[in-house]
């Protein structure tokens, strides 16, 4: 994350935010975690 000019800390915290309002969906856990965008048509639920 360093090579995009961000912090770690910002990026979590960015990512959280994106989760609580819908935008993303968290798959898996802990460092296995990747994230899905979700659609406005419901996909990726």
């Amino acid at each position: 994350m360093a090579g995009c000019g961000i912090s770690r800390d910002r990026a979590r915290r960015t990512l959280g935010s994106l989760v609580e309002r819908g935008r993303l969906r968290r798959l898996g856990s802990g460092r296995g975690a990747w994230y899905v965008l979700r659609g406005t048509d419901g996909a990726g639920e």
